[in-house]
């Protein structure tokens, strides 16, 4: 038996596969399928269906003579009952391989009724249902019995060999090293992409040049020549390019002869699982910071409210006491560690918005001023922030909570560099033109541009990585340490912007990173004083201030009543609508809560808009979906301020609003 011989058997059996298949197609395939049915009715080869049991569920009628059994009763019998225990035990560790869904070709000797032994050569493969299950096997067939002995029909079986090879959808390439000869099918030639001159010699040489590792795949092909097991692996080409690979021993009178391989393009398919599992990370990636991001707003409220009643009760004690005083000095502490953790939350909370695409006029310094407070606050002492603004600054047009993720996570990248020595994070912005040609592709007419640098003094990116570090999902950081979409997170934010980032690194010398964007044209524009000085404006209007928290309502008042304003409070909305409706008109301003039961605070100034349409109305909140600094005005709330409440805040905005009026 020659493997040719043999690999033509194993094709066709794929083709009696889909001609059974076809058999049982819809009405439209009708005159295919008995065209089909009379070729399985008529050729000399038995061709079967077996379950996973190795009970006949097809046969044609070749087969009734092969086995000496009429068809109807071969259908009721298992495949057991015509083999020895020794045959059958070859039938189950054939059938083993085509649940893991390998083809079969193998003799099989057999016992028909009448006491005769045939010798059958088979060719096995898989068949499925519809979810992709084994469900048996499709065999073909030949009494080769005296075909073993018969020259002539050896010769007939190899050509058949060949011409199901050069039919075959997979590259095959048969090598007989004993007989000196290698047949490959078209197939092969193509997916290889062998050229002419190549075609009858060096197939070795030349397909391993074009894999990743060419040697292991020639130490590999090698060893498989001498070795009597069957192979599969995945071959990985330098173009990108993936091939599963098949290999069995083509065996000679008990000795191997050669081998024969199959293989087959899954490149495409690889790139689905690839994008399918990006996809599903990316998800999962989404899933998890929207969950980081309900969590913050829901912790918000309440938290806020604390923090309000502890900033709110310094303040109010802080009137009643000296300022050079023991107790006045640490109530001015209190109050300063109560802005500081004010704040923190709102840095947290800036980061759970879900405001990721609208772009505006800003200041980079601001964003990287409040970046650096929460970065003092999470960092290590050892490593020392040092910040350097060239001022006055152009603004640039941008989302201020993707400016913020694009300094944090640079400076968090930069600090795990440092985590183990401590070092200097160093922080710049400034403008200039950009050195002629650095940006040309982008901005071929160059001009101004801001330029924000994060710069650390750790170990440094080795050359060979830097060219990687902003792919999705690569990292250098051990697992669990880092998913690897910090700086591709990065770059295409910068990318979005239409602006650039490059990296520059040595080993042990640490790493600089370079952001550069356009700015808008608009003036210069001083940084926002934000500085606690200066006179607390008063008045001596009539306000409603509204809380469900009765501490806060009280502390509202009590702020808003030293500030000279006649003041009632409310601890929840209704009661709120109830004292305004008794005098609708005895009202200059209503301060309330948003998050409130009943009706929050929105809803409140909708219903007392509805009695006094000219009403103004100020509203609190930690967190708000519905509501925020972007969009409160479209809501007919004439200014917002964001929890916790410190005076000299709540004194201006309430004195602006009602100096508007």
């Amino acid at each position: 038996m020659t493997t040719k011989k043999s690999d033509a058997d194993k094709t066709k059996a794929q083709l009696i596969e889909e001609l059974t298949e076809l058999r049982n197609q819809a009405a439209q395939l009708e005159e295919s399928e008995k065209r089909y049915k009379t070729i399985l009715e008529t050729q000399a080869e038995g061709v079967a269906m077996v379950d996973q049991h190795e009970k006949f569920i097809f046969t044609n009628p070749a087969a009734e003579k092969i086995f000496g059994v009429k068809a109807n009763e071969l259908l009721e019998r298992n495949l057991k009952e015509f083999l020895d225990p020794g045959a059958f035990q070859v039938v189950v560790q054939q059938t083993e391989k085509r649940r893991q869904g390998m083809h079969s070709i193998y003799e099989l000797e057999i016992l028909r009724p009448d006491g005769e032994k045939r010798i059958i050569l088979l060719t096995a493969a898989p068949f499925y249902d519809e979810q992709k299950q084994f469900k048996g096997s499709l065999s073909s067939f030949k009494d080769i019995t005296e075909a073993k002995r018969s020259a002539e029909a050896l010769k007939e079986q190899e050509e058949i060999v060949r011409a199901v090879i050069d039919s075959s959808s997979d590259g095959i390439l048969v090598v007989d090293k004993i007989k000196g000869y290698s047949h490959a099918n078209n197939r092969f030639y193509e997916m290889w992409h062998i050229p002419e001159e190549y075609k009858y010699d060096q197939h070795l040489y030349y397909v391993a040049n074009q894999l990743t590792d060419p040697q292991a795949f020639l130490s590999q092909v090698l060893d498989l020549y001498q070795s009597p097991k069957e192979s599969f692996d995945t071959l990985f080409f330098n173009d990108g390019r993936t091939f599963e690979r098949v290999s069995f021993p083509l065996w000679r009178k008990g000795e191997i002869a050669g081998r024969v391989w199959s293989f087959r393009d899954i490149t495409e398919r690889k790139r689905a699982e690839a994008e399918n599992k990006k996809l599903e990370n990316q998800l999962l990636h989404a899933q998890k910071m929207e969950a980081i991001g309900t969590l913050a707003g829901g912790i918000a409220h309440d938290f806020n409210n604390i923090l309000g009643a502890i900033m709110g009760y310094t303040e109010l004690a802080a009137d009643d006491t000296p300022i050079d005083s023991p107790a006045g000095k640490n109530l001015a502490l209190v109050l300063k560690a109560s802005l500081r953790a004010k704040e923190l939350v709102k840095q947290i909370l800036t980061f759970s918005r879900k405001d990721e695409e609208s772009r505006k006029p800003l200041l980079l310094a601001e964003i990287i001023m409040d970046s650096v407070k929460l970065l003092r606050a999470s960092l290590p002492a050892t490593i020392d922030i040092r910040c350097h603004i060239r001022e006055p600054l152009h603004p640039v047009l941008a989302n201020p909570t993707q400016m913020r993720q694009v300094i944090m996570n640079l400076c968090t990248n930069a600090a795990y560099a440092m985590r183990e020595k401590g070092g200097i994070l160093e922080i710049t912005l400034k403008e200039m033109e950009p050195d002629p040609g650095l940006l040309a592709d982008k901005d071929p007419d160059h001009g101004l541009y801001q330029v924000l640098s994060v710069s650390d003094t750790g170990h440094g990116i080795p050359a060979e990585i830097i060219r990687r570090i902003f792919e999705p999902y690569f990292t250098t950081k051990k697992t669990g340490e880092g998913s690897g979409m910090g700086l591709a997170v990065v770059h295409g934010i910068v990318k979005g912007h239409g602006g650039e980032i490059i990296a520059h690194s040595e080993p042990g010398k640490g790493a600089i990173f370079n952001i550069y964007f356009k700015i808008t044209g608009e003036k210069r524009l001083p940084l926002q004083d934000t500085s606690s000085t200066g006179a607390i404006p008063g008045g001596n209007e009539r306000i409603i201030f509204i809380d469900d928290e009765k501490d806060l309502a009280e502390i509202g008042k009590r702020l808003l009543v030293n500030l000279g304003y006649r003041v009632v409070s409310a601890t929840g909305s209704l009661e709120a609508l109830e004292i305004f409706r008794a005098d609708p008109s005895g009202f200059d301003l209503v301060i309330s809560d948003q998050t409130m039961p009943h009706l929050t605070g929105l809803q409140l100034a909708g219903q007392l808009k509805q009695v006094r349409p000219d009403l103004p109305v100020i509203l609190c909140t930690g967190f708000s979906e519905s509501i925020n600094e972007m969009n409160y005005k479209s809501q007919g709330i004439s200014d917002l301020i964001m929890k916790p409440i410190g005076r000299r805040e709540l004194a201006r905005v309430v004195r602006k609003v009602l100096d508007r009026k």
